[in-house]
């Protein structure tokens, strides 16, 4: 099993996200919306470079099937671990051209993805016993915005997974931070697939972020869920007069890790959360908001934040440069 992030946090290079991502991180996923010219120019500028530096896969266009088509053509030259469609309505022409990639990229992954509606459900009903022929790019997130059964959609197409993507969804949209609730589902499905254990024996340097943090405690108030118990540590809701979530920059104090060599005590990070992580003996940096909690754990290889470094400006990049060199 590989882990990877995706390339959508800074904007305009492919390449500064992966720097970003650092060494422990095993693949990226280069999401490609459109194909116009200005994208062409910026991957043909890295793609190299970034072939040089870690695998990737690849998420082809959505918006237009000639856009599809274009990226194809580029990127069929390079190696990738997997190659990510969305559906289009043209069963028939869309169909034809995956199976044909399929069959000239031998030996490479080329899967399909389900959006936020039913196209593809409603393909595989096209596709009828054909189904059973694609590779799937499982988006977690879309489940969750259809209310579609996480557990059922794995049974039914585990074997044909090659990929999963996993971001938060609330009622009007997908691709937004996981809200608190998914904390119990994502984590049977961790079980369900085995992945727990995968995590618990990581011995590289693992990074968790907000909800991250919360997964890797022993138990979480949140649909009195227990969690991978990487750190000794309860996860609790607030219960404060003052707004629920805690949204927004607030102060991190007793920084007492090399994580936080170059931050000064009192420095300013990012919140969004609901529920907090109790102070334990394990806890690198402390914040208020209502109480007093942790807003970093680590624990051997294992590091979380409740904040969110990537949206902390100069002080998350370097928190974030700071885990890199742990």
């Amino acid at each position: 099993m590989l882990i990877g992030a995706t390339s959508w946090q800074i904007c305009g290079s492919y390449l500064k996200n992966i720097e970003d991502m650092g060494e422990n991180i095993q693949f990226c996923e280069l999401l490609v919306y459109t194909w116009n010219k200005n994208t062409e120019k910026i991957l043909s500028k890295e793609i190299d470079e970034i072939q040089k530096r870690i695998k990737m896969s690849v998420h082809l266009p959505t918006d237009k099937f000639e856009h599809v088509k274009s990226a194809y053509e580029f990127f069929k030259a390079y190696d990738f671990i997997n190659m990510t469609l969305h559906p289009f309505t043209n069963f028939k022409q869309f169909s034809d051209f995956y199976f044909r990639i399929s069959e000239k990229e031998s030996g490479k992954k080329i899967s399909i993805e389900n959006p936020e509606n039913d196209i593809f459900f409603e393909f595989c009903d096209y596709l009828k016993d054909e189904t059973s022929n694609i590779l799937i790019t499982m988006d977690y997130g879309h489940l969750l915005l259809d209310n579609r059964s996480i557990h059922g959609f794995y049974r039914r197409f585990s074997e044909q997974i090659s990929e999963i993507h996993f971001h938060g969804a609330n009622k009007k949209k997908s691709h937004c931070y996981p809200e608190e609730k998914t904390i119990k589902s994502f984590k049977q499905f961790l079980e369900e697939k085995k992945l727990d254990r995968v995590i618990k024996n990581l011995r590289q340097p693992v990074l968790g972020i907000c909800l991250g943090l919360q997964l890797m405690c022993e138990f979480s108030e949140e649909n009195h869920t227990d969690c991978l118990n990487l750190f000794p540590a309860k996860v609790k809701r607030f219960n404060t007069n003052l707004k629920i979530p805690h949204v927004g920059w607030n102060q991190i104090y007793n920084l007492r890790s090399p994580l936080f060599e170059g931050i000064e005590e009192g420095s300013f990070v990012y919140f969004v959360h609901s529920y907090f992580a109790e102070l334990n003996q394990h806890t690198i940096a402390e914040t208020e908001y209502g109480n007093r909690f942790s807003a970093a754990i680590q624990f051997n290889n294992f590091t979380a934040t409740q904040f969110h470094p990537e949206r902390s400006g100069k002080n998350g990049e370097r928190i974030l440069k700071n885990f890199l060199e742990l």
